[in-house]
């Protein structure tokens, strides 16, 4: 009975671990960026698609091939040609699977992609500073195995295509735009009893146009929220619960001296 609950308690810290790790790059907020350079024996890198089949590093489809699958956790659905169809995902190679959405903005994890020479250029957005943006690649071109180089988002240089957006975008919070003019009465018997009633309705205008406003930014932040996070939290507390209870006093149960009886004592 003792060894059984050892067993359990193991089990369900695999799980816990193995929960508190999914999704983790699940949006901008979790990203990671890569500061050094892919082992040479890491095979999301070494033994990915373009390793494979058509060269090793340095070569840039290789590396930002393999990039990409680092920063999903699973293996990219990104055109197997050349790096000069990976933007508009065209020509023999094309993926039918590869629904990431394109843009002219750069985005953290998103592959930036040029139409250079025959074989075009893609890179990997690994930070973003203002107008600058830090870029990840491989040059096979110039023999690089991998570098960073900073460029003016502003000018990528002749031949930019855009970026391929691998994380999803966070989103933009909308507001109601309420427009609500004062109405001066129609008739008004003094120029001071014109002012105070024009001042009136001027307030109860910017008040309602506010309210409005308000209750339209709350309804769209609520709409936007994810219940995903909540429930895997709770899923995890009643995982923790279980293996406190159930495997702790187990384990410390084994280790005290004199807690050894015949499985008849249970």
């Amino acid at each position: 009975m003792k060894f059984r609950r050892i067993i359990t308690a193991l089990f369900l810290s695999v799980v816990l671990g193995i929960m508190l790790g999914i999704n983790a790059f699940a949006d901008d907020e979790d990203f990671i960026p890569r500061t050094t350079a892919p082992a040479f024996d890491d095979s999301i890198y070494s033994a990915n698609f373009f390793a494979l089949y058509v060269t090793s590093m340095p070569n840039c489809t290789t590396y930002a091939y393999g990039r990409a699958w680092e920063i999903l956790g699973h293996e990219p659905d990104l055109c197997h040609g050349s790096s000069v169809h990976w933007f508009p995902n065209d020509g023999v190679s094309s993926n039918p699977n590869d629904c990431y959405e394109r843009g002219d903005e750069p985005q953290l994890g998103a592959i930036a992609c040029w139409d250079l020479g025959s074989y075009g250029h893609v890179a990997v957005v690994e930070s973003i500073d203002g107008d600058t943006v830090t870029i990840s690649e491989s040059d096979s071109v110039r023999q690089i195995y991998w570098h960073t180089r900073t460029c003016n988002i502003n000018d990528m240089g002749s031949g930019f295509q855009g970026y391929i957006y691998l994380l999803e975008k966070p989103p933009e919070p909308v507001f109601a735009e309420v427009t609500t003019a004062a109405v001066l009465p129609v008739e008004t018997t003094s120029i001071t009893t014109t002012v105070v009633t024009t001042t009136v309705t001027a307030v109860a205008a910017e008040t309602t146009a506010a309210t409005i406003e308000i209750t339209e930014s709350t309804n769209t932040e609520s709409e936007n929220i994810d219940p995903m996070p909540v429930v895997r939290v709770m899923f995890l507390i009643i995982i923790a619960a279980v293996v406190v209870v159930r495997g702790v006093p187990a384990i410390i149960k084994c280790c005290l001296p004199g807690s050894r009886r015949s499985e008849y004592d249970e």
